[in-house]
């Protein structure tokens, strides 16, 4: 088994911890955790891969809420810029 091959899943462990933060400190307690769980559910129809590149676009873009999030996992660009 190749130690490497967990590399990949840990950072984007620590990239959907940012996000959880991030939401947090944007949209508060309650409802960034809400955003949170939406995100997370994502990774039920999404793989790994994806997300991982949908997350590190949204959030060097400061684009942080679940309706954006979703819009560029499911590649709805208009979504993804507007919301």
């Amino acid at each position: 088994m190749d130690p490497r091959a967990g590399v990949p899943r840990l950072a984007t462990a620590r990239r959907v911890r940012r996000v959880a933060r991030a939401l947090v400190a944007r949209l508060g307690s309650c409802i960034g955790n809400r955003h949170y769980i939406r995100v997370l559910q994502l990774l039920a129809n999404h793989t790994v891969d994806h997300m991982e590149g949908v997350l590190a676009g949204c959030l060097s873009r400061g684009e942080l809420d679940a309706a954006t999030i979703t819009g560029a996992a499911r590649g709805d660009a208009r979504r993804a810029v507007h919301q």
